[in-house]
């Protein structure tokens, strides 16, 4: 999965690189460290100009990310391996500034939450 992964996501980002604008902030919401680094990795390669602010592997860590409310950019991985999915965090809050990009290896959940939430795009 990590090969297909790293595949679909740098040719996204690329793609998308003029969406990314300079001193934008950014969180990673993905319960897989090693998908952490490597979302990181191909982000600055095509954008250096973004700035991980946060990184959350779990769903409370998440809320306490959406509570700070600083980010530009939410990199966020929908099944976080627990009795709620980020979907369902995401849904109780309002007042989400920031662009969502789902990572997920799962195009019916990537296709659902576009369909279901304000989701900017997914990889």
């Amino acid at each position: 999965m990590l090969k297909h992964y790293k595949t679909i996501a740098l040719r996204y980002i690329c793609a998308k690189q003029s969406l990314f604008v300079k001193n934008l902030k950014a969180y990673i919401v993905e319960d897989d460290l090693e998908n952490i680094e490597l979302l990181k990795l191909l982000v600055k390669k095509c954008s250096p100009d973004i700035e991980f602010i946060g990184e959350a592997t779990n769903t409370a860590e998440f809320i306490d990310l959406l509570l700070l409310n600083k980010a530009d950019i939410i990199f966020l991985d929908i099944d976080l391996q627990e009795e709620r999915n980020s979907l369902d965090i995401l849904s109780n809050f309002t007042k989400i500034e920031a662009e969502i990009v789902i990572t997920s290896s799962s195009e019916e959940f990537a296709i659902n939450a576009l369909n279901e939430h304000n989701i900017s795009s997914y990889v």
